[in-house]
């Protein structure tokens, strides 16, 4: 092990040459009895030139004698005290446990507004595209009418267009966020598909399957108008 680490193996023998040479002494021996004694220690400490001596003593019985921590320069621990610091990290980790509590109920609403968008994620960029679509269309009849307007005027008329749109799409879209994240968001988001026309490719399944609900697998033209009672929430 010395020769893996880097470390220096000794002889039994040479503790009182060890004791000198260590600033730590970790002791951890099955002795029935001292093996560390007060006076193997004070004769070391004369040839340590003020170096401090650590033991930390994890034998049981104890392997350093009770009074080696009386002398100067020198600190002994054993199982008590490691103890003790072990009881002190786990108060402190008992009395972090509600901030903990609190970040996890943070995160888990965090992801659970996340995962419920995920329902209204795609009509929102179908409904803002259509929105665009409509916006752009009628820009570009207007910025014909208006031939002889320069640069300037055209692009003011744009951003105009673009600022309309999201303006009107802004309240719509973030009451469909809510609605989302309070577990509406699939019903919601079939009521702007058919308010809208927004028809997509998307299968749309009805996830109470009530008697009379138009909506069967999806939206096509075949179906009977849904009148979104199946979906919607149940007002009371």
């Amino acid at each position: 092990m010395a020769n893996k680490f880097g470390g220096s193996a000794r002889n039994w023998f040479q503790l009182q040459e060890a004791l000198i040479w260590a600033d730590a002494v970790i002791c951890a021996t099955g002795a029935p009895h001292i093996v560390i004694d007060r006076h193997i220690v004070e004769t070391g400490l004369q040839q340590r030139e003020g170096r401090p001596l650590v033991f930390v003593d994890i034998a049981v019985p104890r392997d350093v004698e009770d009074t080696v921590g009386e002398l100067s320069g020198v600190q002994v621990y054993d199982i008590d005290d490691l103890q003790s610091v072990v009881d002190s990290n786990i108060e402190l980790r008992k009395a972090a446990i509600p901030q903990v509590e609190t970040v996890i109920q943070q995160e888990m609403a965090r992801f659970a507004e996340w995962y419920h968008s995920r329902q209204v994620t795609p009509v929102i960029k179908t409904l803002r595209e259509w929105a665009q679509s409509i916006a752009d269309d009628e820009l570009v009849q207007t910025l014909n009418r208006l031939s002889d307007a320069d640069e300037r005027t055209r692009e003011i008329v744009s951003r105009m267009a673009h600022r309309l749109v999201n303006r009107l799409l802004h309240e719509p879209t973030s009451r469909l966020r809510i609605q989302a994240s309070e577990g509406n968001g699939y019903g919601y988001a079939h009521a702007v598909r058919e308010l809208f026309a927004l028809n997509t490719l998307d299968t749309l399944e009805c996830q109470q399957h009530e008697i009379g609900c138009g909506l069967h697998g999806q939206a096509d033209e075949s179906a009977h108008p849904c009148t979104l009672q199946c979906i919607l929430p149940m007002s009371h």
